[in-house]
C-alpha cells in the first residue's frame, strides 16, 4: 500500500493593491515634524516672498473677495498667487477656537509633499530612491519651516511632475490634458511654475517621439498647453479687469527684481547672493500695484543695463548660496551641505545612466529654479519650492551609494546598465 500524496497547496499570491502602511507612515512623520514646529520658540528661517498672502487669506475667510485693506479702504489686489490664500481661507473657516487650528491643517497638508515626492522618485528612479526622498523631505527644515506660498507650491510641484513623469511613460490624450490643468493649478501657486510649465512641455516633446506618432505628439503637447491655458486665462482676464494690466498671476515680479538688481544686492558681501531686503508691500490696490510693479521693473532693467559689470560677481555668490543655504541660518545650512555632494553625485548618475532621457526631468527643474536664483536672489524662500526636487537628486545618489556598498560587502560588482546599441553597419 502507498501513502496517499497529500495535495499541493497554491502559493498565495500577492495581493495587486498596494500597501498603505508605508505611505501613511510618512505621512504622519512628515505632519508630527510640522505640528511640533509649530508649537516650538517663534523661528521663521524662511521668509516668504509674497507676505502678502496671510492678509489675503483673512479677507477671504471673512467673505471680502480677493482684497486687502489699503490706506483707500478694502480694494482688489493682484500681489500674491492666488491658489495658497483661496485654500489658507477655507482652513480659516474651520469650527475651531483659535486661528492656530487653521495652521496644523496647513502642516497636515504641507505634509502630503513626502508622500508625494517619494512616489515620484519611485516611478522614476526605483522605490530605493523614493523611500529615500520620502524621508527627507519630512524632516527637511526648508520644507518644515516653509512659508504658506512656498509650502503649497511645493506640493503643486511634486504633484504636477508625478504626474507628467505618468503621461510621459504612458502617453493618453486625457493625461495630457489633466498634466496642463495641474501645471495651470501649480501656476497660480507660485509664477515660477508658469514658465517651468513650458519647459517641461518642451522636455517632454523628445521622450514623447519615442512611444507615439508625430501627429499624436503635436495634438497632446497642444492638450497640455490648452490644460494650462483653462485654468490661467480666467484669472488673467481677472487681473486684467481689476488692474487694466496684462498681469498673468501677480504683482511682484519687478519688485523682487529691483531689490536683486540694485547696487547693494550687487555690492553687498554681507548679503551672499539674496536680494537687498525691502519693507513690507504697502497694498494700495490692483491698479497702483500694477503700476508700481511696471515701474520698479523699468528701474531694475536699467540698472542691470548700465551696471552689467557689477552683476558678474555676485553669480557666483547666488550660486554658493542656493545650494549651500542661506548666511545665517545653521538648520538650513546644514542641511544644504549635507544634501550637496549626495544631489551632484545623483546628477551625476542620472545623467550616465541608461534611462537619462527620462530621468532628466527633476535635472530640468532644478536647473530651471537655479537661473531664477541668479537672477532674483539667491534667498531660502528661491529654494523651498523646489526642495523637494532637490531632495530626489539628493536620494537618487544616496541609493546609488547604499547599492555600490552592499554589493561590494557580498562581493559583487555593480554592472552598469547601457542601452542597446545597434550593430555596425545597420
Amino acid at each position: 500500500m502507498f501513502a496517499r500524496p497529500e495535495a499541493a497547496r497554491p502559493r498565495p499570491r500577492p495581493s495587486e493593491r498596494p500597501d498603505p502602511k508605508p505611505w501613511l507612515v510618512l505621512w504622519s512623520a512628515g505632519a508630527a515634524v510640522r505640528v511640533a514646529a509649530l508649537f516650538l520658540p517663534r523661528f521663521d528661517p524662511v521668509t516668504s516672498a509674497f507676505p502678502a498672502g496671510r492678509a489675503i487669506a483673512a479677507a477671504l475667510a471673512a467673505g471680502q473677495g480677493f482684497s486687502a485693506h489699503t490706506p483707500a479702504g478694502l480694494a482688489p489686489t493682484i500681489a500674491a498667487p492666488p491658489f495658497a490664500p483661496w485654500l489658507l481661507s477655507g482652513m480659516l473657516r474651520l469650527p475651531v477656537p483659535e486661528p492656530m487650528g487653521a495652521w496644523v491643517a496647513l502642516a497636515l497638508v504641507g505634509a502630503l509633499t513626502p508622500v508625494v515626492i517619494a512616489a515620484l522618485g519611485a516611478g522614476v528612479y526605483g522605490g530605493g530612491a523614493g523611500r529615500w526622498a520620502g524621508w527627507i523631505a519630512a524632516f527637511d527644515p526648508f520644507l518644515v519651516w516653509a512659508p504658506l506660498v512656498e509650502c503649497v507650491a511645493a506640493l503643486a510641484l511634486g504633484v504636477a511632475l508625478l504626474a507628467t513623469a505618468g503621461w510621459v511613460k504612458t502617453p493618453r490624450p486625457g493625461r495630457a490634458l489633466g498634466v496642463g490643468l495641474l501645471w495651470g493649478v501649480g501656476a497660480l501657486t507660485h509664477p515660477a511654475l508658469l514658465g517651468l510649465a513650458a519647459l517641461v512641455t518642451a522636455w517632454a516633446w523628445v521622450p514623447l517621439g519615442l512611444t507615439v506618432a508625430p501627429g499624436d505628439r503635436l495634438r497632446q503637447v497642444g492638450l497640455v498647453l490648452v490644460g494650462l491655458s483653462i485654468v490661467v486665462l480666467p484669472w488673467t482676464a481677472r487681473n486684467g479687469a481689476v488692474a487694466h494690466a496684462f498681469v498673468p498671476v501677480n504683482t511682484g515680479n519687478g519688485v523682487a527684481l529691483l531689490a536683486a538688481s540694485s547696487h547693494e544686492a550687487w555690492t553687498d558681501p554681507a548679503l551672499a547672493g539674496a536680494p537687498a531686503p525691502q519693507p513690507l508691500p504697502v497694498l494700495a490696490g490692483a491698479a497702483a500695484e500694477a503700476t508700481a510693479d511696471r515701474v520698479a521693473f523699468a528701474m531694475a532693467t536699467a540698472h542691470m543695463r548700465d551696471h552689467t559689470a557689477e552683476s558678474l560677481p555676485v553669480l557666483g555668490a547666488r550660486v554658493l548660496s542656493f545650494c549651500l543655504g542661506p548666511r545665517g541660518t545653521l538648520p538650513l545650512a546644514i542641511t544644504a551641505w549635507l544634501l550637496l555632494p549626495c544631489a551632484l553625485w545623483g546628477a551625476a548618475r542620472t545623467m550616465t545612466g541608461a534611462r537619462r532621457m527620462f530621468q532628466s526631468l527633476p535635472l530640468v527643474v532644478a536647473l530651471w529654479f537655479i537661473a531664477r536664483a541668479l537672477v532674483y536672489g539667491a534667498d531660502a524662500a528661491a529654494r523651498a519650492p523646489v526642495e523637494p526636487v532637490l531632495a530626489l537628486i539628493a536620494a537618487v545618489g544616496l541609493d546609488d551609494v547604499r547599492r555600490r556598498t552592499r554589493a561590494r560587502a557580498h562581493g559583487f560588482t555593480v554592472i552598469e546598465g547601457r542601452g542597446a546599441r545597434r550593430p555596425a553597419g545597420r
